[in-house]
């Protein structure tokens, strides 16, 4: 961990927190709560591929809002549950469901080294903060996991208007770390759209955080396979 950085950005989402049951088992797991019963292989194939759709086709808009974050997880969902008949009857009542779930506490924990990586970087008066593409709620999961004490701030893009890759959530970032300059700062996540790309579009140096490193990567990005890695 290269602490001469002065301040750390850190993504939220698959980053700092990890989920307590795996997604796609979680999207299953609420779609039987309201009475729909999927093939749970086929389901998870057509929501793997819908998945990867997203991924390789995202939205050329970056403006950020807890409405466009609503309409596009809707929109996702009606497509995930398109072949299922069962499920696609019951779409409202399951959105809502996977909506509960995912903003509460229960649905998000810590990951490993989160906490003293935390600590750590608190201890070396260093400015961390939270720099995520999520909606309003996570202020609220944050706060459960007692995690808002350990941060000197954190953005999200539904409140602040603007999703990552756009350089400007960086640049309000690096003024909410106390005006720090881009080179002097670390950004910390895992996806190379958002956090790789979104962070060297703003001039800050990127950590990816991904289990397998991708084949290539530009030379300024180290990867890691967790925050415990970190330490």
């Amino acid at each position: 961990m290269p602490f001469q950085s002065q301040a750390i950005l850190i993504d939220a989402g698959q980053t700092l927190l990890d989920p307590t049951v795996p997604v796609m088992e979680a999207y299953l797991r609420e779609a039987r709560a309201v009475g729909a019963a999927p093939d749970p292989e086929s389901f998870r194939s057509h929501m793997t591929a819908c998945w990867q759709h997203l991924r390789e086709n995202p939205s050329a808009d970056l403006g950020a809002s807890d409405a466009g974050e609503a309409a596009q997880w809707h929109r996702f969902t009606v497509d995930v549950a398109a072949p299922f008949e069962d499920l696609a009857s019951r779409h409202t009542a399951w959105l809502e469901q996977l909506v509960s779930w995912f903003d509460s506490t229960d649905a998000w924990q810590v990951a490993d080294g989160g906490i003293e990586l935390l600590d750590r970087l608190r201890a070396d008066g260093r400015p961390v903060g939270i720099v995520s593409n999520w909606h309003s709620a996570l202020e609220g999961v944050l706060d459960r996991l007692e995690l808002t004490p350990k941060l000197d701030f954190v953005l999200i893009s539904a409140v602040f208007g603007r999703k990552k890759p756009d350089p400007s959530i960086f640049t309000e970032a690096l003024r909410l770390a106390g005006g720090v300059a881009a080179h002097e700062a670390l950004h910390i996540g895992d996806s190379i759209r958002d956090d790789v790309e979104g962070a060297l579009n703003a001039g800050i140096r990127p950590i990816l955080i991904a289990r397998d490193a991708p084949a290539s990567l530009p030379e300024r990005v180290r990867c890691v396979s967790g925050l415990d890695a970190l330490l």
